[in-house]
């Protein structure tokens, strides 16, 4: 049985998802964030994408994974288990990683900066990576955008 459904296709592209059934705080009749297909969230467990949050692209949410506030998961992103991806997520998409940016951490590729230690670990990571000068150079005002907030 389908715990949801999705709504018309918006302006954006993405359709609004509208729950079928009752499930975690999820009530049958809910509406939902935003997806670009079936695929982008999964019919079992307990994932959902709620408010005015985006799954689009190969993205996956699956198991019991929450994705809210105004993050946007994308690409060829997964999000599963007990994962829960939070408002004021910005993904800056540069060669060659990806920057994820939330409220209180920063993830170059794979390396998980805390925001208080911004200055310090995030240019080390860019440099462990031997990252040229001008990928640098971009990370680096990344960082002192961030610092000023």
């Amino acid at each position: 049985m389908k715990k949801y459904k999705l709504g018309r296709r918006e302006e954006n592209g993405l359709c609004r998802i509208i729950a079928l059934t009752d499930f975690s705080d999820v009530q049958k009749g809910d509406i939902g964030g935003y997806a670009g297909s079936e695929k982008n969230l999964s019919q079992e467990n307990d994932a959902w994408v709620y408010g005015n949050a985006r799954v689009s692209g190969d993205a996956q949410v699956y198991g019991n994974a929450w994705v809210y506030g105004h993050a946007w998961v994308y690409g060829d992103a997964q999000v599963y288990g007990n994962a829960r991806v939070t408002s004021l997520a910005i993904n800056v998409i540069m060669n060659p990683f990806p920057v994820t940016i939330t409220d209180n951490h920063v993830q170059i590729g794979c390396e998980l900066l805390r925001k208080s230690h911004l200055k310090q670990d995030g240019m080390a990571a860019a440099k462990k990576h031997d990252l040229d000068k001008e990928t640098i150079s971009l990370y680096s005002q990344i960082i002192k955008a961030l610092l000023k907030k």
